[in-house]
């Protein structure tokens, strides 16, 4: 697992909850980002594999830390792209514009390909516009963050037909692009 220092996480106050996956479980210990809703503090107990204390930094870099060590040994990534893939699955989560699906989080084999979600009304601009240029950047470290799945003719295409119709040979698998995710906006340089 990585540390927080030198990554997103080292600029993040955390604030404390207590929540249950559900009303009636018992309550979990939990650390999220300042400001996020007392809903975010029950999805993070609901994912977060036990029954103990949580922080989201922590949890989200296990699975980080397993999606970069496949796309490693997959050969999706080259050992120099690990911090900045890493960088941007961070910065998706931390935006909430998109994260894994729960089997991911929890480290759980599964009879389904692992889904990557994509969190759409974070992509809106307060002018009323659409961060098309993100949104992509966002389905490229997603479709990257997918692992290849046995019977799938095309993996890319396939986690990509439903929001990129027609998908071209620019999303072929495996993804080559050297520029894998945004840094929010707030972050920018």
């Amino acid at each position: 697992m990585a540390g927080i220092h030198g990554t997103l996480w080292e600029a993040i106050a955390l604030q404390r909850h207590k929540a249950g996956a559900d009303p009636d479980a018992p309550p979990r210990r939990l650390a999220l980002p300042a400001g996020w809703e007392p809903e975010a503090a029950a999805a993070l107990a609901a994912l977060a594999p036990g029954a103990g204390p949580v922080s989201l930094h922590r949890t989200a870099e296990a699975w980080i830390g397993r999606v970069i060590s496949r796309a490693g040994q997959s050969g999706l990534i080259e050992p120099t792209e690990a911090n900045a893939f890493a960088e941007g699955l961070r910065a998706l989560l931390l935006t909430r514009r998109g994260a894994p699906g729960a089997e991911v989080w929890q480290g759980r084999r599964s009879t389904e390909p692992p889904r990557f979600v994509l969190n759409l009304p974070a992509f809106l601009e307060p002018e009323g516009g659409f961060d098309t240029e993100g949104y992509a950047e966002a389905v490229a470290l997603g479709i990257r963050a997918s692992p290849p799945w046995p019977g799938r003719k095309n993996p890319a295409c396939a986690s990509a037909s439903p929001i990129w119709p027609g998908c071209s040979a620019a999303l072929a698998w495996p993804m080559t692009p050297k520029r894998v995710a945004p840094r929010p906006r707030r972050w920018r340089r």
